[in-house]
């Protein structure tokens, strides 16, 4: 039996999957996994390296605009699904798992016209149009946020969380400190903008950084995104010698970074936040305003589930007051941590593998 994921293009619609794929592989070894996707974004790379078969597929987005570009992209998109059938065909999977980004849509497509059941993986609190689409002609979806079952076809829809890795919220803060090998300090700050970045984030947090480095007992882990490294590291210079201070485009152990934090400054992306939560971290967010409702509707569920403060992406000139005073006042962080875990839903990889297995069981 086999199950073909199809995901990619961010780490938010890669590591779900990728946290899937690795809940079956320990449950059911003899279980034949494979990933559909883009070959020029992360996951050519990550699904190799986690050591699964990986089919690229050419795909492009949807313009966001009415006009002609629309029928190019009609066109591009019958060619990716026919791409994906063919993958399809030579897998042979009995269940197709759609966990977002460009690659799902031809894949769930391909699915439903070579007449096997797919599912759809919703990380978000508003979904996109595309999962909104696609859900017509899924088998089910599963969701992370209860508002956003409303807007899928009744019947379909399971919200079970977000399925995440493990080491964020199963490694102890000490396990964690020791492995990301910063000085024995009192308090730990990360701060990221997710797989491609945030200039504004990345541009606030510079601001401030002398300011933070003046708290002795501080370190700062600055994981930039992507694009970003050079101008950071630019205006970080004179840091360059100090120990307290770490920045960095990418981090493989994110998870560690996660666990060992005392305090996150994140974009509010939905699987960056089921990590958060699931490691029961307090977190000032700052969601992107330009792409779409998601983010900010992310970042709304868990500030009014009080995990999280909220700063608008357009002015963070209160960032540095807003760190400074949740760092200095631990009683305060320890409520939004006791509201993180009670947000959080670190079981979902185990549950929703559960229902993949049902299903593919079921399929013929």
């Amino acid at each position: 039996m086999s199950i073909l994921f199809a995901g990619g293009g961010t780490g938010g619609h890669l590591y779900p999957a990728l946290a899937l794929a690795g809940e079956l592989r320990r449950h059911h070894p003899d279980l034949a996994i494979a990933f559909m996707g883009t070959p020029s974004r992360m996951e050519a790379q990550l699904v190799p390296q986690h050591g699964y078969p990986f089919h690229p597929v050419n795909v492009v987005g949807m313009p966001r605009k009415l006009g002609p570009e629309l029928i190019g992209f009609g066109k591009a998109l019958w060619g990716s699904v026919a791409e994906a059938r063919r993958i399809i065909r030579e897998v042979k999977p009995r269940l197709v798992v759609g966990t977002g980004g460009y690659v799902s849509a031809p894949a769930v497509l391909a699915a439903k016209l070579e007449g096997i059941p797919a599912v759809i993986c919703e990380q978000n609190a508003f979904p996109g149009i595309a999962n909104r689409v696609l859900a017509r002609v899924a088998t089910t979806v599963f969701t992370t946020f209860p508002p956003s079952d409303r807007h899928f076809p009744p019947g379909k829809v399971e919200c079970l969380g977000n399925p995440i890795r493990p080491e964020a919220y199963q490694l102890s803060r000490a396990e964690a400190r020791a492995r990301l090998g910063f000085p024995p300090v009192d308090k730990l700050l990360l701060i990221t903008g997710g797989s491609l970045g945030a200039r504004t984030i990345n541009q606030a947090a510079t601001d401030a950084l002398e300011r933070w480095l003046a708290q002795r007992d501080w370190a700062i882990l600055h994981v930039t995104g992507k694009g970003d490294l050079a101008a950071v590291e630019e205006r970080t210079a004179r840091f360059r010698a100090e120990p307290r201070y770490r920045v960095m485009e990418f981090l493989a152990e994110m998870p560690a970074a996660i666990a060992g934090a005392d305090l996150v400054v994140s974009r509010a992306g939905a699987t960056t936040l089921a990590e958060l939560a699931a490691a029961g971290k307090p977190m000032v967010l700052v969601p992107f305003q330009f792409g779409g409702k998601d983010q900010p509707a992310n970042a709304r569920s868990l500030s009014e589930a009080g995990a999280a403060i909220s700063l608008d992406d357009r002015d963070l000139s209160g960032l540095a007051d807003a760190v400074e005073s949740l760092m200095h006042d631990a009683e305060r962080r320890e409520r939004m941590s006791a509201a993180s875990r009670r947000f959080g839903r670190p079981d979902a990889a185990e549950r929703i593998a559960a229902r993949l297995i049902a299903l593919a069981a079921g399929s013929r």
